[in-house]
């Protein structure tokens, strides 16, 4: 542990090492000899462009919501700074990871429910729900005027991994229908796809037509238990991180989407992987878990926005196979046979 003076004060601060490693950031905890932690968050890679999208997020959603995300001390969207890139400086996440904790029964016990967990999530994304825009694309901001629109995502690249062919700009839509073709014309160029028919097909039929145009809104990109944080006396969410690429979505991708660990079911790869652990959610108890999760929204927010999220996971199964090339064949698969048999009655959900 590297320990230097953050400032000119009495109180120090220690840098402690070695540092986590996510997905885009390398994150150092920072600990404070008045006891208070906070975390220093450097992206892999210096895109200015990208820094100053994720801060516009954070800050509109800091600013109009009551959502527990971790309070920025200081930050630079930019190189040009003393440490030669673009950095966030912010609170230390305040509970324990739901991820650490979710399979572990001796932990969920006295107060402590999961119950709690999932109301106290689903009050949070009706909240940012209620940030609403009339396209989808991404989140900029007019610095002069402080208004908040929505522009084309830059990157199809960005947009959905291993892509082959050009990068450009996508967007932005005004309708739901729209993204999603542009989606699969993105992910089929310079590729062979023997699935572009059944593609076309679940484009037509599956996704719900109530939400086909405005509003849409805010996701968080990365709605994972890894991502939230709970109390330890109650277990309801104690915070909220990791909302690099935060853009605005069909609702059904938004913030009324069930979280991802709920919906693992509806990717088979995904849960393939998902089962090789020592514990993991059967289908049976996602399903309870998603028809609690509804009945949360629903208490939160009403009807309308619980009919957003009860079918919500196959538009979320929908935008994988269009995102990610090497799940498209096993997802559009699965939608196609579970099309035929939602005609004869199975349940979704």
């Amino acid at each position: 542990m590297a320990s230097t003076t953050c400032k000119p004060t009495e109180v120090t601060c220690s840098v402690v090492e070695p540092p986590e490693y996510g997905s885009s950031n390398v994150v150092y905890e920072l600990r404070f000899s008045s006891g208070t932690k906070w975390i220093m968050r450097i992206p892999f890679e210096a895109k200015p462009t990208r820094e100053r999208r994720n801060f516009i997020a954070y800050d509109l959603i800091s600013s109009r919501t009551s959502l527990p995300m971790p309070k920025l001390h200081a930050y630079s969207l930019d190189c040009d700074n003393a440490l030669g890139h673009p950095y966030m400086i912010m609170d230390f996440a305040r509970g324990t990871r739901l991820v650490d904790v979710w399979y572990d029964k001796k932990w969920w016990t006295g107060a402590r429910s999961k119950t709690n967990t999932l109301t106290s999530l689903a009050r949070h994304m009706v909240e940012l729900s209620s940030i609403e825009f009339d396209r989808i694309g991404a989140l900029e901001r007019n610095d002069s005027t402080g208004e908040y629109f929505v522009a084309p995502f830059p990157s199809r690249h960005e947009l959905a991994c291993l892509l082959k062919g050009p990068d450009y700009p996508l967007g932005p839509f005004t309708t739901q229908h729209e993204y999603l073709r542009a989606l699969a014309a993105s992910l089929l160029l310079g590729m062979p796809n023997p699935y572009s028919l059944i593609i076309e097909l679940i484009i037509g039929t599956l996704p719900d037509a109530r939400y086909d145009s405005p509003p849409f809104t805010l996701e968080h990109p990365d709605l994972d238990s890894q991502n939230v944080f709970i109390d330890d006396d109650t277990g309801e969410v104690s915070a909220l991180i990791d909302w690099d690429g935060v853009a605005v979505v069909p609702r059904q991708l938004g913030a009324l989407r069930y979280p991802s660990w709920l919906t693992v079911d509806w990717d088979p790869v995904a849960y393939e992987q998902y089962k090789d652990a020592d514990r993991y959610d059967h289908a049976d108890e996602l399903h309870v878990y998603r028809a609690a999760y509804v009945d949360a929204i629903r208490d939160s927010g009403g009807d309308s926005r619980a009919a957003v999220t009860r079918n919500s996971h196959i538009m979320d199964a929908i935008n994988i196979a269009l995102t990610i090339p090497y799940r498209t064949e096993r997802i559009t698969w699965q939608k196609a046979s579970e099309k035929r048999a939602g005609s004869r009655g199975t349940r979704t959900s």
